[in-house]
């Protein structure tokens, strides 16, 4: 967990300005270090996530509840700038761009605009997959 605070406050202060984001659920595993911690606004929840000492983020829509509605930092930045990205472990990088594209991505999970978000999305990850795995 200290990671991810450390992270959070070093990279994504940003996020807790006041009347922003706050902060609504976070875990710890033992043994292993695994942690992560979620983060909200009116339209959007940020999930940072230590797994297997790598960081990652993902993102999803306050209208969305389930495990599988959460989408990867890279391939919501590939939707926004059409750029394919190399890695999903989280960098200085990806905060910087979370900064630079917060409205946008926030307007993009509305609920007038997540049905064709998602569906991108999915598309985005289907093609990645693609690529991994044949």
């Amino acid at each position: 967990m200290t990671e991810l605070l450390l992270f959070l406050i070093e990279h994504l202060a940003f996020l807790y300005a006041p009347d922003r984001y706050r902060f609504v659920d976070s875990r710890t595993s033992e043994g292993f270090g695994d942690a992560y911690l979620v983060l909200e606004s009116d339209a959007l929840r940020v999930r940072l996530v230590r797994d297997r000492s790598q960081l990652f983020m993902d993102v999803q829509s306050v209208g969305q509840h389930g495990d599988r509605d959460w989408y990867s930092i890279d391939i919501v930045r590939q939707l926004v700038t059409g750029e394919r990205q190399t890695t999903a472990e989280l960098s200085p990088d990806y905060a910087q761009f979370l900064e630079r594209h917060l409205d946008e991505i926030e307007r993009r999970f509305s609920d007038e605009e997540l049905p064709a978000t998602v569906s991108a999305l999915k598309a985005l990850q289907d093609e990645r997959a693609k690529e991994l795995f044949g």
